[in-house]
């Protein structure tokens, strides 16, 4: 572990190189922390596995649920309100999530995959086992428990999705090995979505610096949780996966530069 990263303002983090296969550095990696929008990987992953079992396909058009609209409701949870009586297809709403980190479409597609909540945190605790992850995730947003659980009636909802950085690093690695296609997604520099065009909220897909490409992969922020990064990046024609939590920045996008300096470090 490069000593310049123990001080870090951040919680936790681990870097992996794709191309060797191994850990580079870390801190903390076996620390719990509220994983805020990266536990959206997890319904991403079980719609991408729908897709390639033929359950439903990209241009599907799904009609938004109540429930999700009356998430759209609340505007400090939605930048893109969806709303009764449109409609999605499959790949907008992962554009959505991926792209801009939208909230809505998380819930969208756990209802339409699974039904209900209860269901899905069902198949969620088995797919993470079957990736060596012991983790009861109570919902598919990563929104803390006060703020999801008043849209839920009767259903379980106590808890803030909470992961190491090493699991959230085994469920990136899954998710790339088995559907390589997330990153054509996540690397995208805009959408379209309802006739406006939405850029990519990873300043670094616009503009890359520093000898490095990005890939994505994804973003996410609470106030309880700070900033989180997975990034996804080469350098030199070397992949590499890095997973920084709790970084502490009035900056938001300084994350990515420190994604970048850890890079650099073990990359040299």
């Amino acid at each position: 572990m490069p000593n310049k990263y123990i001080d870090m303002n951040l919680q936790a983090f681990v870097s992996f190189s794709i191309s060797e296969n191994k850990v580079c550095a870390s801190k903390n990696e076996r620390k719990k922390w509220p994983t805020a929008s990266l536990i959206k990987l997890i319904i991403v992953y079980q719609t991408l596995e729908a897709i390639h079992q033929k359950r439903i396909l990209l241009k599907t058009k799904v009609f938004v649920h109540p429930l999700v609209a009356s998430l759209g409701s609340h505007l400090e949870l939605a930048d893109i309100p969806m709303k009764m009586g449109e409609t999605y297809t499959i790949y907008e709403l992962i554009q959505m999530i991926l792209l801009i980190s939208e909230n809505q479409p998380a819930l969208q597609l756990m209802i339409t995959l699974f039904n209900d909540l209860a269901s899905w945190q069902a198949s969620t605790h088995e797919l993470l086992l079957s990736m060596g992850i012991t983790a009861n995730i109570s919902n598919p947003t990563g929104l803390d428990y006060e703020d999801i659980a008043i849209f839920f009636d009767k259903q379980s909802m106590s808890d803030t999705p909470m992961l190491t950085s090493l699991e959230l690093l085994q469920l990136t690695q899954q998710l790339v090995r088995d559907f390589p296609e997330v990153l054509l997604i996540s690397q995208q520099k805009h959408m379209t979505i309802k006739n406006q065009i939405w850029i990519n909220r990873n300043p670094k897909i616009m503009s890359p610096t520093n000898g490095i490409t990005w890939q994505g992969l994804k973003t996410g922020y609470t106030v309880r949780s700070g900033q989180n990064l997975i990034g996804v990046v080469t350098k030199q024609n070397r992949q590499y996966i890095v997973i920084l939590l709790g970084y502490q920045c009035d900056d938001k996008y300084s994350k990515y530069n420190v994604i970048e300096k850890i890079i650099k470090e073990v990359d040299s």
